[in-house]
């Protein structure tokens, strides 16, 4: 869900309660897929919004961790 949300373009579908997540990154692809797309080629995923809804808490925990980093990773000190 995590790359769905970070890496790709994504539109409602509210009559059907679902996402498209679209991408055309060759990265993205290759990662999936094991070879790199035609120039052509697409990368996508549909998923439901109920699910999407599901994953909210985990969101609101990492976004938390993440307000508590330093605003400047490269000049943190290592433990």
């Amino acid at each position: 869900m995590r790359n769905l949300v970070a890496h790709f373009v994504a539109r409602r579908f509210v009559s059907e309660d679902a996402y498209i997540f679209v991408t055309m990154s060759a990265a993205d692809f290759e990662q999936v897929y094991g070879v790199l797309p035609d120039a052509d080629n697409m990368l996508f995923g549909v998923t439901d919004a109920a699910r999407m809804r599901g994953i909210i808490p985990e969101l609101r925990g990492l976004s938390s961790w993440c307000s508590k980093l330093p605003g400047d990773l490269s000049r943190a000190e290592s433990p």
